[in-house]
């Protein structure tokens, strides 16, 4: 399958270190579209993320009463772009596949759902997959 495709759809002023080494970290992004974590699907809206422990992070959304918790691994597309969320695009659904922090040190991936795994295949001949980035600001 082809590397994922970066595209920066929303930058968020006053970028501040989401740091990796503290529990509780927290950060804000503003998601301007319908995605999917996991096994749920999330409306457009403003989001915090907080790391809670090593590769565990909360997903909040306060506008709708919604809360989340999802395991990740350490990434190793970690160069550049800190502070970021980075999304899969297939079609036109969104899959959050990537939490950024810190200045560039660190990235957490979420595992594919069972859907996105079926659409990567279908999408693999295609070469049809892109990545979406959102920036995030400490709360």
């Amino acid at each position: 399958m082809k590397s994922i495709l970066t595209t920066a759809l929303l930058t968020m002023s006053c970028l501040t270190a989401y740091t990796h080494a503290s529990a509780q970290a927290s950060a804000q992004a503003k998601v301007p579209f319908e995605f999917s974590v996991g096994q749920r699907v999330l409306p457009p809206g403003t989001y915090s993320i907080t790391e809670v422990r090593s590769n565990m992070i909360e997903i909040e959304n306060r506008e709708n009463g919604t809360t989340l918790y999802f395991s990740t691994y350490p990434s190793d597309r970690v160069k550049g772009k800190p502070n970021m969320l980075v999304f899969s695009k297939h079609g036109d659904q969104y899959f959050l596949h990537e939490v950024r922090g810190g200045s560039g040190e660190y990235a957490e991936d979420l595992s594919p759902s069972k859907l996105e795994k079926e659409i990567q295949r279908q999408e693999t001949a295609r070469a049809n997959q892109q990545s979406v980035d959102i920036a995030m600001n400490k709360k």
